[in-house]
């Protein structure tokens, strides 16, 4: 409402100024969706706020907008695209592709970009590989399903920088792409999300083995036709470097293959399956829990108000790994739908975990925590 308002300009500038002070996740600045609603439309009327607003934008985290669309985008790509550094859109399903071209085309200084869940194309991919592939170090393409690919292929030759790169849910992710990315940049990837690409075997577990010399966190939860022997082809050149390595729902895995790769190949992953007591439990935990207990990273705890009975709830969520830092900034904004970020382990009414909830935490994941004192990150991660 403050357009309505009979205001000098210096006044809004200070209003609006303390409107926009960003979300903070350690030093980085990040504007959310609730800063950009409130100051885009006096900020594209107002001159002395647009320079307040323009110098602001560095880093914006739009994740699951409704409210972002066409003309949105447009002013944020237009007013100050070479200024934006790293922009977070996914699940932005009010945007057309016509707007999304303004990306490439106007952020020529993209670091970190997101557009998992969106509706792009080769064409997108190609133009943005083009015309920032160079300064491009996170890029996040999950469930982009019309991608080919070419896609990969212009990734691999023209974004030399990558370190972090999310291709999951995306069915031209094959063993031919797979060993052609990486062999071009897989001395310089450090975090790759794999997750749902039905078309990846062993053949191409062996080639991230052979070329992933950079490695430090691999994910390749739901990969079925993955076998002991494809994780061992994988583990037995990755093993030594790799922190995090997510093969849940992998249904081709067996417990002891698992195991005996990890006691080999994974002393970074192995430790907390020897921390996590795994000897004890071998007997009651299924794979899919040894698996969890070797990412207690991202098992986040939620407080939040449950959406039928409108009481309060706790949730502990397992994050997925492509998620992680946009999670730790929306849940201070909005509420949230958490299958959108990862799965719910375990959950219970009232603001603490019950006795059962930390019993199964600690049996079946290894999980324990201080539960009685939250920390500073656990008091901001609510919804």
């Amino acid at each position: 409402m403050l357009h309505l308002l009979d205001l000098s300009e210096d006044i809004l500038v200070g209003i609006m100024t303390h409107v926009m002070t960003p979300a903070k996740e350690g030093s980085r600045k990040i504007i959310t969706e609730e800063s950009i609603k409130a100051s885009l439309p006096l900020a594209t009327t107002c001159h002395a706020l647009y320079d307040v607003w323009r110098h602001s934008m560095h880093d914006l985290e739009l994740w699951v907008s409704g409210k972002l669309n066409d003309r949105g985008l447009e002013a944020i790509c237009k007013g100050n695209g070479k200024g934006i550094h790293r922009l977070g859109l996914r699940r932005c399903k009010a945007i057309s592709k016509r707007a999304f071209a303004q990306i490439p085309r106007q952020c020529s200084r993209l670091r970190s970009l997101d557009m998992s869940h969106t509706d792009i194309g080769d064409d997108f991919v190609l133009e943005l590989t083009k015309n920032t592939g160079r300064s491009l170090q996170f890029l996040a393409l999950h469930g982009c399903n019309k991608l080919t690919a070419r896609s990969i292929h212009a990734i691999a030759d023209r974004c030399p920088h990558l370190r972090f790169l999310d291709i999951g849910s995306i069915a031209a992710v094959d063993d031919a792409a797979i060993e052609y990315l990486v062999s071009r940049l897989g001395g310089s990837i450090r975090t790759m999300v794999l997750s749902n690409c039905k078309n990846l075997s062993d053949s191409g577990m062996a080639a991230l083995g052979v070329e992933c010399k950079a490695i430090m966190s691999l994910t390749l939860r739901g990969l079925s036709s993955i076998t002991d022997n494809g994780l061992y082809k994988l583990c037995c050149g990755i093993g030594d470097r790799v922190q995090i390595l997510d093969v849940l729902d992998c249904a081709g895995l067996t417990m002891g293959g698992y195991f005996a790769t990890m006691e080999a190949f994974c002393p970074h992953v192995f430790k907390y399956l020897e921390e996590s007591n795994y000897i004890d439990h071998l007997g009651e935990r299924c794979l899919r829990d040894n698996i969890i207990a070797t990412m207690p990273g991202l098992i986040y705890r939620i407080s939040a108000t449950d959406a039928i009975r409108r009481l309060p709830a706790l949730y502990f969520l397992l994050l997925d790994e492509s998620t992680l830092r946009p999670f730790r900034v929306s849940v201070q904004s909005k509420s949230l739908n958490l299958s959108d970020f990862g799965s719910v382990l375990i959950s219970n009414f009232g603001k603490k975990p019950t006795p059962k909830t930390k019993n199964i935490l600690l049996s079946r994941f290894g999980y324990d925590s201080p539960f009685d004192s939250e920390s500073d990150d656990e008091a901001c991660e609510r919804m």
